[in-house]
C-alpha cells in the first residue's frame, strides 16, 4: 500500500516536472521577454509598495498584470486598491484571486474582507448621494477650497484634498 502511494506520487511529481520544462520549452522568445518584463514591474511594484508609494507601485503591478496575469498580482492590486478606497476594484481583484487555489483559512480571511469592502462600498455610495453645499451656505473663499478639494480627490490626491476640504468647512 505504502509503495504504492509512493509510486503514485513520484510518478505524479515526475509528469508535472516534464509538464513544467515542456512548458518553458514551448515558451517563445517573446513570451520570455513579456514574461520577464512582467517580473521586472512586479518587482518594482512590490518595492514602491513597502516605501508608501501606492500610486506608482499600482501603476507597475497594472502593467504587469496586463503582461502575465496571475492570483498573486490579483491579490496585490486587491490590496492597492483597498488601501486606496477603491472598493469596487479591490472586491474584483479579490474575486478573481478566490478563483485560484486557495486553502479553507485563507479563503476564508479573502471572503471576510471582501464583505468588509462591501459594506464600505455601499457607506461610500450613500455619502456620494448627498447633496454639496448650496453655493449660498458657502462663502466665496470656502467654495474655492472646496473646489480645489473635489480637483484633488479626482486625481487621487486624498491628503491635498482633506486639507481643502478642511479649510473649506473653517470658512463656511
Amino acid at each position: 500500500m505504502f509503495k504504492c502511494a509512493l509510486t503514485t506520487a513520484l510518478l505524479a511529481s515526475v509528469a508535472c516536472a516534464i509538464a513544467s520544462a515542456q512548458a518553458v520549452a514551448a515558451q517563445t522568445p517573446e513570451s520570455k521577454a513579456k514574461l520577464d518584463e512582467a517580473r521586472a514591474l512586479f518587482v518594482q511594484g512590490q518595492a514602491a509598495y513597502k516605501e508608501g508609494r501606492l500610486m506608482q507601485a499600482r501603476t507597475k503591478l497594472e502593467q504587469a498584470y496586463g503582461l502575465a496575469p496571475s492570483a498573486e498580482l490579483d491579490f496585490d492590486l486587491g490590496r492597492i486598491y483597498e488601501r486606496t478606497g477603491e472598493p469596487g476594484a479591490a472586491i474584483a481583484h479579490f474575486r478573481k484571486y478566490l478563483s485560484s487555489n486557495l486553502d479553507a483559512a485563507e479563503r476564508a480571511r479573502i471572503e471576510t474582507r471582501i464583505q468588509i469592502l462591501l459594506a464600505l462600498a455601499a457607506r461610500q455610495g450613500a455619502q456620494l448621494a448627498e447633496p454639496a453645499p448650496s453655493s449660498a451656505a458657502l462663502t466665496a473663499e470656502a467654495r474655492a477650497f472646496f473646489d480645489r478639494g473635489k480637483k484633488f480627490f479626482r486625481r487621487g490626491q486624498y491628503e491635498p484634498a482633506l486639507a481643502a476640504f478642511a479649510a473649506a468647512q473653517r470658512f463656511a
